[in-house]
């Protein structure tokens, strides 16, 4: 997660949220709540106050961050709960451990997300094939680029694509028709997403879910054009227990095979606590040489 200053501006908080949400929901593998998210804003910037961002509270800012599709809400429960975008946001709770094991299908990383569907006057953004980073360079700086086989240009999504993904939106559900006109206005990237808002705000859920599906078809196909590793694109989504079931991965018998729910509950919180971890703490664990060697893998 990148450097954020003490007093972030609204646009780094909400960055911050989108990517914690990912990362809360991958180490506890349930959507998360909005206590808990609460909880993590406030030990990441103890002095935050919503009114000097122009915002009243927190969910002011999952509504921004759902917008911009870095998350979804869910509506059917009266608290907030939250998911990342491109987890399933009518399954319950476990929503977070669906994926198959090796499948890459989970949330568009930040920087890929803004590339393909914001505009960006001046600046070209390219994604090294050999890497997976995300190059950010000057307009004058993007001919070497341009020029170099290991990169390849990030250029945003048409707007007549997006538009298409509204059209269909619209003629899937006749609740969203009056949001029609939005469609083709100046501002048809957020004035769609507000007007569907303001008729029910689990029918701008499902059009963020809606838009993230197709961000991640439309993401497959350019990634087979242009010769990019799908996994550069996509963030892989948590492995769900018993993914590799049948697979033997090694002699060592699987311990969830020997120890019952409770265990493996407490297994899942000692991941869970290792994620919370400084390099320095996690450093100055004592664990058998065994478990370590069944997961190392020389470079």
């Amino acid at each position: 997660m990148p450097t954020l200053p003490p007093s972030p501006s609204l646009d780094d908080l909400i960055a911050f949220v989108g990517e914690e949400v990912a990362r809360l929901c991958q180490r506890n593998r349930q959507r998360v709540d909005g206590a808990l998210l609460a909880e993590a804003v406030r030990a990441r910037f103890p002095d935050l106050s919503y009114p000097a961002l122009g915002v009243e509270r927190l969910v002011d800012v999952v509504r921004a961050a759902e917008e911009r599709g870095l998350l979804v809400r869910h509506l059917d429960v009266k608290h907030l709960e939250v998911s990342p975008a491109g987890v399933d946001a009518a399954a319950p709770s476990p929503s977070c451990l669906e994926a198959r094991a090796g499948r890459v299908g989970g949330p568009v990383p930040r920087e890929i997300w803004q590339a393909l569907l914001f505009v960006h006057e001046g600046q070209g953004r390219f994604i090294d094939r050999q890497t997976g980073n995300v190059i950010i360079v000057s307009e004058t700086q993007a001919g070497s680029y341009t020029g170099n086989q290991r990169y390849v240009e990030l250029r945003p999504i048409p707007p007549e694509v997006q538009k298409n993904w509204m059209q269909e939106f619209v003629a899937e559900n006749a609740e969203a028709a009056v949001a029609t006109g939005a469609i083709e206005s100046d501002l048809w990237y957020t004035a769609f997403w507000e007007q569907l808002q303001a008729v029910r705000p689990d029918l701008a859920t499902a059009w963020s879910a809606k838009r993230t599906r197709h961000v991640i078809e439309y993401l497959k196909s350019w990634a087979k054009e242009n010769k990019v590793p799908l996994s550069y694109l996509l963030t892989p989504r948590p492995l769900s227990p018993g993914a590799l079931g049948g697979r033997a991965t090694s002699n060592v018998p699987d311990p969830r095979a020997q120890h019952g729910r409770e265990d493996e509950a407490l297994r899942v919180a000692v991941m869970g606590a290792l994620g919370d971890m400084s390099l320095d703490e996690l450093l100055s664990l004592s664990l058998p040489l065994r478990h370590l060697v069944r997961h190392f893998r020389p470079r």
